[in-house]
């Protein structure tokens, strides 16, 4: 029985003189190296962006997608070059979680490799095309700023196999920044956990910021309102006896305005120029409403109470009265309409 027992107190006590246990503790740790996340650093070019839709806010964007990473089992070497060639070498398969991917026809021409220096760094260059949707809040229209969204991810590796980070200098711009009737202002770079079912995964998103040119709608629409209800105020400087001439300016301002409203909106929400049409229509209704009182108090005048100087002067009283609120009123709805929308 010792016979038998005898050679693994030997074999042990070899292993510990020829330390095994430091060689089976350096395997350990090989293993624990290997199992640990892959960090990948991402980045993007901005070549081409444009709206597709301005009303649907949906637009396309054609950008190079740089991925780098290190691994060490790449060298410089022709065999390596040639496994990247033929599609051998381990890529993080970054794909589109936010966004429509349009697919390209030869994708070997999207490919761009280069690395494998004697770190084993690698940079991966995808040239992607995406359509995708900005955001649809048309509160300030036409002083609105959407937000035009992609988002990146892998629905392959969770974060305990791959960690994606934005790399320094994240986004590159080549592309003009005019976008018809937007204007690029801002990108802004984040990124957060995805839960799902099947792990945690990283998701790197990145936010363009479009603001809407405003110059053409206060030209045609909102000078055009302001021009309206000013004439509408002339019309109270009429002589009070031409009461008919002055109705019919405030008819013409009014079916003005809402054919004016009705070939600018494109859209049907509710939104800050709807309001502006509504203050200008209020002003104009008060006008028309305001000469049909003078009207009738002259009217009351000639029939019942003729040459009666104490009516005459209420007219004289209501008129200034009118002439004076009208213009204060309007300018402070106005001044109050333009704080809240610019600012």
């Amino acid at each position: 029985m010792l016979l038998h027992i005898f050679p693994y107190f030997l074999f042990f006590n070899l292993c510990l003189s020829s330390g095994c246990v430091g060689i089976l503790k350096s395997e350990l740790d090989e293993e624990s190296d290997v199992q640990t996340a892959v960090t990948v650093n991402v980045s993007l070019t901005l070549e081409e962006i444009q709206f597709v839709s301005a009303t649907n806010m949906e637009y396309e964007v054609t950008l190079l997608l740089h991925q780098r990473w290190l691994d060490p089992r790449l060298d410089n070497n022709l065999c390596t070059q040639q496994k990247a060639v033929n599609g051998q070498i381990w890529r993080p398969k970054i794909t589109l979680v936010k966004g429509c991917l349009k697919i390209c026809n030869n994708v070997d021409d999207t490919q761009f490799w280069r690395g494998f220096g004697s770190k084993g760094n690698v940079l991966l260059s995808e040239k992607v095309t995406v359509r995708s949707s900005c955001t649809r809040d048309f509160r300030r229209y036409p002083f609105d700023i959407q937000i035009c969204e992609l988002k990146f991810g892998s629905y392959v590796f969770p974060v305990d196999e791959i960690e994606l980070n934005w790399d320094r200098n994240p986004i590159k711009i080549l592309s003009r920044t005019d976008l018809d009737t937007f204007e690029l202002t801002n990108v802004t770079t984040y990124s957060e956990i995805d839960v799902r079912p099947s792990g945690n995964f990283r998701i790197l998103a990145v936010q363009f910021f479009v603001k809407r040119y405003f110059t053409n709608y206060v030209m045609s629409i909102i000078i055009s309102g302001n021009l309206l209800v000013t004439l509408s105020y002339a019309s109270f400087w009429i002589n009070r006896e031409r009461i008919n001439f002055r109705l019919t300016m405030c008819l013409s301002n009014i079916a003005f305005l809402i054919y004016l409203h009705v070939h600018s909106c494109s859209n049907t929400l509710i939104n800050a120029l709807d309001l502006f049409f509504v203050t200008c229509l209020i002003f104009l209704i008060f006008s028309l409403f305001g000469n049909c009182l003078v009207s009738y108090l002259l009217s009351m005048i000639h029939v019942v109470d003729k040459g009666n100087r104490n009516h005459q002067r209420s007219i004289i009283l209501v008129h200034r009265w009118i002439k004076i609120l009208y213009p204060v009123i309007y300018l402070s709805s106005f001044l109050l309409y333009s704080y809240s929308v610019i600012y």
